[in-house]
């Protein structure tokens, strides 16, 4: 009895749900149509051919601060 009082109670109030819906209708031919930008997601891409590996042991000394010179 405890569980259906609730549920009772609760078809009975009275509550209307609130207006959600927009004020301009999507299908009014007065809204202006506005397209989407186009962008360009390939914008800063460069062609890079393929290479020979080199010696990682290299690599690390070009990337080291001071070029591997306090190594």
């Amino acid at each position: 009895m405890a569980v259906l009082l609730p549920l009772l109670l609760g078809a009975c109030a009275d509550s209307s749900l609130p207006d959600v819906l927009p004020y301009q209708s999507p299908a009014d031919p007065q809204i202006a149509d506005s397209a989407p930008a186009t962008i360009n997601v390939t914008g800063d891409y460069v062609r890079r051919e393929p290479v020979t590996p080199k010696s990682w042991q290299l690599l690390n000394q070009e990337q080291a601060p001071n070029k591997g010179a306090g190594s």
